[in-house]
């Protein structure tokens, strides 16, 4: 019996230790890693522009558009989606939209962080459930759902009309969409039914390719379909893995361990020298090559990153 005692009293010596090491001494060690301005840190490239919802400014929920240059930041009132174009653009679509809602609706375009352009789209029915853009930046298509079938509208996104013409495309049952990579404007539409649908907004009509009609036409879109399917890697030259209430990043020429909290919620930024960490309203940018954060102050803690 006191042999039984003498190991449970070291099995419980040895928890408490194991919680000290993997909750406590992170804890200090990120305390303890340099504070500096957001303008101080080092980017190899632009900066990322964040999205955190819902957050509550002056009695109004919304979307807080922070960007990670300086902090500087943007709100927009009422419930939104975001999808991001790029590392540093995002759009925002308004959310839970009324079923039999039919007309316009705003839509917002953050540019690098810099920029917001207020675009009007119309719209018919269904989720909005994705928006993309073609590689000049110079078209967007929203793709909406209502569980039966997918429309398509696409708006040119830089326009000297006050509103921008909305091209609808129906489809009955898509399996992916994309911008054509080999075309500069060019939509892929890839359906259940074997066939391509294609659309150039300077030809003002799609056209729907099929393998049993045009079987060379119909390979190479699929070829260029296919080649989009596999996952980008965001890091091309190294990797980030999280291990409780430590990050590891690993690139060719060696390996680096940071401290963070270890009930935080952790995000990776294209740039692969810095981390976003979030513990509730607080937010961190760290940087892995100095050994530096930037703290960035939340104005309500339930929010988390779109």
């Amino acid at each position: 019996m006191h042999l039984k005692r003498n190991v449970i009293g070291a099995l419980c010596t040895l928890l408490l230790f194991g919680a000290i090491l993997f909750v406590a001494v992170p804890y200090v060690l990120f305390a303890v890693t340099k504070t500096v301005p957001l303008s101080e840190l080092k980017w190899e490239k632009d900066p990322s522009v964040i999205a955190l919802a819902p957050i509550t400014r002056d009695g109004k929920e919304g979307t807080l558009i922070i960007r990670l240059l300086d902090g500087d930041d943007h709100f927009f009132d009422g419930q939104a989606r975001v999808f991001h174009m790029s590392e540093n653009s995002l759009v925002l679509v308004p959310k839970d939209i009324p079923q039999d809602y039919q007309g316009e609706l705003p839509l917002y375009y953050i540019e690098h962080g810099r920029k917001i352009f207020q675009l009007k789209f119309v719209y018919r029915f269904g989720t909005i459930v994705n928006v993309t853009e073609n590689l000049q930046r110079t078209y967007l298509a929203i793709e909406s759902y209502n569980g039966k079938s997918t429309q398509f509208c696409v708006i040119e996104r830089i326009t000297d009309m006050k509103q921008p013409t909305c091209q609808q495309i129906d489809v009955t049952q898509t399996m992916r969409s994309l911008w054509n990579p080999n075309h500069d404007h060019e939509l892929l539409i890839q359906t259940s039914d074997n066939e391509i649908v294609t659309f150039d907004p300077w030809d003002k009509r799609p056209h729907r390719i099929r393998e049993d009609g045009d079987a060379k036409r119909f390979a190479d879109l699929l070829a260029a379909i296919n080649s989009q399917k596999r996952e980008r890697v965001i890091f091309s030259e190294g990797s980030l893995h999280r291990f409780l209430s430590v990050v590891l990043r690993v690139t060719p020429s060696g390996w680096r361990l940071i401290a963070v909290p270890p009930f935080s919620q952790v995000s990776w930024l294209s740039d692969i020298e810095h981390i976003l960490v979030q513990e509730g309203g607080r937010l961190w940018v760290i940087e892995y090559a100095t050994n530096r954060k930037s703290e960035i102050t939340l104005p309500s803690s339930d929010a988390s990153l779109q």
